[in-house]
């Protein structure tokens, strides 16, 4: 909650179970406890909203895919609009993982201690500290794969768009110079 000015956690009780901060220095800088969902505080609710988005977009193209007929023209319409391409789905999150990447590593990292800590006490987790686990545990290698990703993006698929919008600027600008200085239609427009 260190980049935070919402906690849900403190408005909400979610029946998490109380930890002490991973260390004094990280109680100072506002990890004040284990629980990788307490750490992340309001960025837990974009993660929710973003996999809700992708997951009503999922719902919407199967709909269509099985051929569902709408009661009118206008809802089958809404319907497509919810419908995001690969390219909305795939920036949706690399934007969502570059703006959060340090708060969801740091919260990581404190949070795979969660579980020592539960299983050290010896008592039953809570099905609210279960969640947490669950979250911790598949959140944690999509964020150290993300580093790759970005690395193989940089250097191999990067410089191949780079090329291709190159060409499609060039092909644009020299469709526009036709456009304006075609000499064929400056005969045509003397001769009407």
């Amino acid at each position: 909650m260190s980049f935070d000015l919402y906690a849900p956690a403190d408005y909400i009780d979610f029946g998490f179970t109380e930890t002490d901060p991973y260390s004094e220095n990280f109680e100072w800088v506002g990890y004040s406890t284990t629980n990788f969902i307490e750490c992340l505080g309001s960025i837990v609710i974009f993660l929710f909203l973003l996999v809700l988005k992708n997951l009503l977009s999922l719902f919407m193209m199967l709909l269509g895919l099985i051929r569902v007929n709408c009661c009118c023209k206008s809802c089958g319409k809404y319907r497509r609009s919810l419908i995001q391409s690969k390219d909305a789905f795939v920036s949706g999150w690399i934007s969502f993982l570059l703006e959060t990447y340090f708060e969801l590593l740091i919260s990581s990292m404190v949070g795979l201690r969660l579980y020592g800590i539960l299983n050290a006490s010896g008592e039953e987790k809570s099905p609210a500290d279960k969640f947490t686990l669950a979250t911790t545990w598949l959140m944690t290698p999509l964020i150290f794969a993300f580093p790759i990703f970005v690395t193989w993006f940089t250097l191999f698929k990067a410089p191949k768009l780079a090329k291709k919008d190159k060409i499609n600027f060039m092909n644009k600008m020299n469709d526009n110079l036709l456009g304006i200085y075609d000499p064929q239609e400056t005969e045509t427009e003397k001769l009407s």
